[in-house]
């Protein structure tokens, strides 16, 4: 709605006269608006959807058509999710307005290897009985791509949330959207002025959900629950990534 329109206004100061502009895929209101800007600045440009589109072909594994030339290219990425497919697209065509001449294989090889951490990454070796997810989710639309991706990704999982935010964060709607797919879920309190404490919680979130101190006791009482393929799922703000993180070393 007009949130997403001021929020694409305020990345658009990017755009600047002279210089191309790669667009990936975006919601319909927010890509109409980008379009009209770059077109009325007469930029040069490659938008996904535009002059390019991804195919699926199979997990991870991809076609990016360029329209105007009929050419496809074959990629492959190691990065869990369907919109990382997107991702790695766009990194295509943001190449190719660069002076240099690149090389196909060696750009496929790139994609694949690529890591991002914190981002629906897997933590070698288990938890314990359990599989460990970090990703960094700290609005409700990263929240509704990271349930999208574990829903499809590991169907037969039973998810437990661990989750730390910030106070300016529409909690509610975000706990409530993992309460949906979760068996059970875990809320830390960060420890930064800007974190949301558990205490702050509306009293009906209270009473669906664990407030913890410490990552440390997220991590013991998830361990305790008994549930067959269970995975443990640590997300909300980059604080809460680093405290589990430093918790486990």
């Amino acid at each position: 709605g007009n949130q997403l329109i001021q929020i694409a206004r305020e990345k658009a100061g990017i755009i600047k006269r002279n210089i191309p502009v790669a667009v990936g895929l975006q919601k319909k209101t927010v890509a109409t608006y980008l379009k009209k800007i770059i077109l009325n600045k007469k930029l040069k440009h490659m938008i996904e959807g535009k002059d390019f589109i991804v195919e699926e072909k199979k997990k991870g594994v991809f076609w990016v058509h360029e329209l105007n030339s009929g050419k496809k290219f074959l990629f492959k990425t190691g990065l869990l999710g369907r919109h990382q497919m997107h991702n790695a697209a766009l990194a295509w065509a943001t190449i190719k307005f660069l002076p240099l001449t690149y090389n196909l294989k060696k750009l496929q090889k790139s994609i694949l290897k690529t890591s991002l951490p914190a981002r629906i990454e897997i933590i070698k070796g288990s938890y314990r009985d359990a599989k460990l997810i970090f990703d960094v989710a700290h609005n409700l639309d990263k929240i509704e791509g990271l349930l999208k991706t574990l829903t499809e990704q590991y169907p037969n999982r039973s998810f437990v949330f661990i989750i730390g935010l910030m106070k300016d964060k529409e909690y509610s709607k975000i706990l409530n959207r993992l309460l949906k797919y979760s068996k059970h879920v875990f809320f830390v309190t960060l420890h930064t002025h800007r974190s949301l404490k558990g205490d702050e919680l509306k009293p009906s979130l209270k009473k669906k959900i664990t407030c913890v101190e410490s990552m440390k006791d997220a991590i013991t009482q998830a361990n305790r629950l008994h549930l067959e393929n269970k995975t443990i799922c640590v997300t909300g703000s980059f604080y809460a990534i680093e405290a589990m993180s430093k918790m486990m070393k």
